[in-house]
């Protein structure tokens, strides 16, 4: 199973994949008249028990992402995926943000202190949408004394790309006619190394410095911004190629950081913007 829910022939699943986790729950939630609803598929009393053996035998993780419009919320166990949950409304995250995180509870009939750790992807992305998500799940996990993991939206796309000791280049739309740009390379251990610096800029600037500094060795693209120059990076290099798009950085990262938590190595989560914000504030004399 990789982290978009998917087996190994690249069929595609339900987040909730094998009978097991389809009794815990698919999430579908919507917005009437301002109030979240929860929805999940019914099912029998011994399959419930069975979700309720598996949540116990492993850590749980609140994930969050806010760092694009689409606010998404996933709980991890184990290695599955047992619940996620999207908005994309026009709701400011900040209003939005903990009626999701109750709906989400609620479809697992869970409280908020059976969550064993939170993880929350710290950028970049939106500036506000990074303060909303790091300040709200900062607040929960210090309230209740639980663990805060960060990952950035560059190492949970190129976990994503479930591609092993290659250059991943991992290119993200940002705005102004710029990309977040990196280069990762993962090891069978999902462990990441970081190749030289990151940057914000145009991406032709980026390419021009993989062809210069790569040549033809092979180099596998991954992020959204990848996907929008697909024909442009396969024109420039046949060693070149763009795998698959996420279906949601907010799985990979609920995944990613229960590894990190079991292997009890974890730095505190703090926002990484690679640029200044848009909005400045001029102060005049």
């Amino acid at each position: 199973m990789d982290y978009n829910g998917r087996d190994s022939n690249n069929s595609t699943k339900n987040h909730s994949g094998s009978k097991s986790r389809q009794a815990v729950a698919s999430c579908v939630s919507t917005w009437n008249q301002g109030v979240m609803k929860p929805q999940r598929r019914r099912c029998g009393t011994k399959k419930w028990r069975l979700c309720e053996l598996k949540m116990k035998s492993a850590q749980l993780i609140l994930a969050v992402d806010t760092s694009t419009p689409l606010l998404s919320l996933a709980i991890a166990s184990g290695t599955e995926i047992l619940i996620s949950i999207a908005d994309d409304s026009t709701l400011p995250q900040a209003q939005k943000i903990f009626p999701l995180i109750h709906a989400i509870l609620a479809g697992l009939n869970l409280q908020i202190e059976d969550i064993d750790a939170f993880a929350v992807n710290t950028g970049p992305g939106s500036f506000t949408g990074l303060r909303v998500g790091l300040a709200s799940f900062k607040g929960m996990a210090a309230t209740l004394g639980k663990p805060l993991l960060g990952i950035s939206a560059l190492d949970a796309s190129a976990l994503a790309a479930q591609v092993f000791d290659l250059p991943i280049a991992v290119i993200q739309n940002a705005s102004r006619g710029e990309m977040y740009c990196g280069l990762r390379r993962v090891s069978v251990d999902d462990s990441i190394a970081q190749i030289g610096e990151d940057q914000v800029c145009p991406p032709e600037n980026f390419l021009a410095r993989l062809q210069s500094e790569f040549g033809e060795i092979e180099i596998v693209f991954a992020g959204s911004g990848a996907h929008h120059l697909s024909s442009t990076i396969a024109a420039l290099n046949k060693h070149w190629r763009v795998v698959e798009e996420a279906d949601s950085l907010v799985n990979v990262i609920a995944l990613h950081a229960g590894r990190i938590v079991q292997n009890g190595e974890y730095q505190t989560a703090e926002a990484y913007y690679l640029k200044p914000p848009d909005a400045k504030i001029k102060i005049t004399s």
